[in-house]
C-alpha cells in the first residue's frame, strides 16, 4: 500500500502567469457610474463624533479590564527579570520575592486570557444586547 501526500496548492509548482492581455480581460472594468454611486453617499460613513457618541460597548470594557490586568504583569515581568539577573550574577538561587511575583503573574494570566477569549467571541458572534 502506497501513500501519496498531496501538497497544498501554495507548495505546488506554479503555472506560468497569463499574458497581460489575458489578465486585463479577466479584470472587470469599473464604470464611472459605480464610482459616483459610491462617492455620492458620504453620509453613510460614520464620523469620529458619531462613533464617540455611540459610547463604550462590551469590547471596550473588556479591553480596559485586560489592560488593568496586563499593566501590573508588565511591572512584575520587569521586576522578575531584574531579580533573576541579580541571582545569576551572584550565583545564588532565586529569591522568595521572585517566586511570589511569579505566582501573582500566573494567577493574573487566567482572567486576562479569559477576557481575550471573550473579546474574540464578541467580535465573531456579535450578539445584540438590549438594556430594556
Amino acid at each position: 500500500m502506497s501513500f501519496k501526500y498531496k501538497w497544498p496548492r501554495f507548495f505546488q509548482k506554479s503555472t506560468p502567469s497569463p499574458t497581460p492581455d489575458a489578465q486585463s480581460a479577466a479584470i472587470p472594468s469599473l464604470d464611472e457610474s459605480a464610482v459616483e454611486r459610491a462617492v455620492s453617499r458620504p453620509d453613510s460613513i460614520p464620523t469620529g463624533a458619531e462613533i464617540a457618541a455611540a459610547g463604550p460597548d462590551g469590547i471596550d470594557g473588556l479591553n480596559l479590564y485586560r489592560a488593568a490586568l496586563w499593566l501590573p504583569v508588565v511591572w512584575m515581568q520587569l521586576r522578575m527579570r531584574d531579580l533573576a539577573a541579580a541571582a545569576a550574577e551572584a550565583k545564588a538561587p532565586l529569591p522568595a520575592e521572585y517566586h511570589a511575583l511569579f505566582r501573582r503573574w500566573f494567577v493574573l494570566g487566567f482572567p486576562a486570557f479569559a477576557s481575550v477569549l471573550a473579546i474574540f467571541w464578541l467580535m465573531i458572534v456579535r450578539p445584540q444586547f438590549s438594556l430594556s
